[in-house]
């Protein structure tokens, strides 16, 4: 197991990202993980993303195609 490709990592990128630009697209985002890590995190990033979703911390806007952490 690569420790980088955790979930628990790809959280964390995810959440750095979030605080770095307040709303990405989902599309960006991948495309910033990937840069970070490797082509191997799109398989956790769906993963991560429900990670977040379930604890609440992240919000998809549809109409962006967007997600945006919580206050």
């Amino acid at each position: 197991m690569n420790p980088m490709l955790s979930v628990v990592n790809i959280t964390g990128i995810i959440i750095e990202n979030l605080i770095e630009n307040e709303i990405m697209g989902y599309n960006d985002l991948l495309s910033n993980l990937v840069n970070q890590t490797s082509e191997s995190a799109k398989d956790i990033f769906v993963y991560s993303l429900c990670f977040l979703y379930l604890f609440d911390k992240i919000e998809y806007l549809p109409d962006l195609d967007a997600l945006r952490l919580k206050a």
